[in-house]
């Protein structure tokens, strides 16, 4: 899991402090379970968003070739699965921002990816999407394909 290097220690010192059996040892340990129990779907959700992401960079990079740009265009395979990927990835901004911030309401500890504090990645994030957005087109889903993007964040 993605655990700062100092609450691990912080969690091992206090564990050799209390290490003779006790109910206050036995408590301290099933939190930290729990802890790291709930980090569990928001650590999958955090690394499908940044596959998202990354496919998105991806796509981008391929649209500023001109000799590749018709892949995209309206209608295409690509722009179908550009505007898929873009849907995803808004569902699941919703869905992780919310369990993020019930981790953190609930733990009072902010969850970390690759050693920074997630919601405020996921808000520099969001400061570049109306870039990102533009970038890459509008998002126009049916009914049908806007179940699959749902389906597909909820795993």
């Amino acid at each position: 899991m993605q655990t700062d290097p100092v609450d691990r220690v912080d969690f091992l010192t206090q564990v050799l402090e209390l290490a003779p059996y006790s109910e206050e040892l036995l408590a301290l340990l099933q939190n930290y379970s729990s802890r790291l129990a709930a980090q569990l779907p928001l650590l999958q959700q955090v690394t499908r968003r940044e596959f998202i992401k990354y496919r998105l960079k991806c796509i981008h990079r391929f649209q500023q070739d001109p000799a590749k740009r018709a892949e995209f265009a309206s209608g295409t395979e690509g722009a179908r699965t550009r505007d898929m990927l873009m849907s995803e990835l808004g569902v699941l901004n919703n869905k992780l921002g919310n369990g993020l911030q019930e981790y953190e309401r609930r733990y009072t500890d902010r969850f970390m990816f690759r050693g920074k504090p997630y919601l405020d990645e996921m808000a520099a994030d969001g400061r570049r999407m109306p870039e990102l957005v533009a970038a890459m087109g509008s998002v126009m889903l049916s009914p049908g394909e806007y179940s699959k993007v749902t389906y597909a964040a909820e795993r």
